[in-house]
Order: C-alpha cells, then structure tokens, then sequence
C-alpha cells in the first residue's frame, strides 16, 4: 500500500494507526471462526486489505467533511451523496467494518474537539443520518 500513489499519500505514522484499528475491529468479533477467516483475508490478501482501508478513509473523509461544515462554511452534501454511491458494491464484510467505524464515531465518548455542544449533537445526528442511508443500501 505504500507503494500505492494517490492524491493522498499516507505517512507510516497514519498506516500503522489504520492497521490498529483494523485489527481492533477483529478482536471485537463475537466468534474465533469470523475473527480467524477475516484476518486470515486480511492478512493474505492485498485487494481485501486495501478494501478495509478504504473503508477507512471513507468513514474518515466523511467525519472530517461533517466537521468542517460545522465549524466553517462547508457543505458536506455532496461527500456523503459520493461516499453512499461509491459504497453500493460493499462486501458484506466492509459493510460491517464501517458501520462499526460510524458507531464508535457517533459513541458520546467521541467529541471533536473543535465542536461545541450544540455542534457535536448535529455532528451525531448527521452521522446517524449517513448511517441510516447506508444501510438502506443493502436493505
């Protein structure tokens, strides 16, 4: 991956943060047979990895975008109509990786710090609202 050049380019810094979360994801699995099968994908499979780390980024472009309408004169809109359009071939397995990514973000004990009170309940109101469309995707 990082040989891999795109517009954004990932510090080793920041591949080894998304590897941490990644493998977190795996240890909160409810079974040993789901944890084994998806690491083992992960693991040895570099199309598998790079889908979860797109994952990733999407939630993470997609929380960043909220924020910044939030605090600035920005309108999200057009990240999230992108984001939802670009997920439609998900695997049932990213899916769930960024439905968990949306949750922790959307948990109370997640507060940007650049939002107020008022700001970070409309931070959460608008994830959820990206949520419940994403998961209309697949209904």
């Amino acid at each position: 991956m990082e040989n891999n050049k795109n517009i954004f380019d990932l510090s080793n810094e920041q591949i080894e943060q998304i590897k941490k979360v990644i493998e977190y994801y795996f240890s909160t699995l409810e079974t040993d047979d789901t944890k084994g099968l998806l690491s083992y994908k992960y693991y040895n499979n570099d199309d598998y990895k790079e889908k979860y780390f797109g994952a990733f980024l999407d939630v993470s472009l997609l929380t960043s975008s909220l924020i910044m309408a939030l605090v600035k004169y920005f309108n999200a809109e057009l990240i999230k109509e992108t984001l939802i359009s670009k997920s439609i071939n998900d695997s049932y397995e990213i899916q769930e990786f960024k439905l968990f990514l949306i949750n922790n973000m959307a948990e109370d004990k997640y507060k940007p710090t650049e939002l107020n009170q008022s700001q970070n309940r409309k931070f959460k109101t608008e994830l959820m609202d990206f949520k419940l469309k994403y998961v209309k995707l697949f209904e």
